[in-house]
């Protein structure tokens, strides 16, 4: 990139062009192709960075250009969806969460006899730790009885 006052005297002294004045006696800037050959080469590195062909009739083409470079901020991480599988897992690994993302969210129930259900991945299966509580009475002191739990299926 470079400043019309790297390849023009006339420019102002902050290199910037200027309409010049006639009654001042200070003359326009001249319009040299150094200037506008660096402008657009800007703007064709952009198109061709996105991996688009520059076309003669697409007025937004640096603004697509713009869009497939950078993420969206309308729906977040929407963009690496479409991305595949492999840019799923480098979004995942770069954000330190690995695998573990891929287990799922704790669901359950608090109530006075509840559960919850962790998920996790152990040696790279998804499983499930399930807990249960609740409390229950017995009639005999020391001895011993079977309850039947019914688990949550999921």
């Amino acid at each position: 990139m470079l400043r019309i006052g790297q390849v023009e005297t006339t420019a102002t002294s902050d290199d910037k062009y200027t309409d010049g004045s006639v009654a001042g006696g200070v003359a326009a800037t001249r319009l040299r192709a150094a200037a506008f050959n660096a402008i657009q080469e800007e703007l064709a590195n952009i198109v061709e960075s996105a991996g688009l062909v520059l076309s003669i009739d697409d007025q937004t083409q640096v603004l697509t250009g713009l869009k497939k470079l950078f993420l969206s901020r309308l729906n977040p991480f929407a963009d690496i969806a479409t991305d595949g599988a492999a840019a799923i897992a480098t979004c995942l690994a770069n954000l330190g969460l690995g695998n573990i993302a891929l287990a799922g969210v704790c669901t359950g129930s608090q109530a006075f006899a509840g559960y919850i259900t962790i998920p996790m991945i152990i040696s790279g299966a998804k499983k499930n730790l399930i807990i249960q509580w609740g409390l229950t009475t017995t009639n005999t002191a020391g001895s011993g009885s079977a309850y039947t739990t019914t688990l949550p299926v999921a």
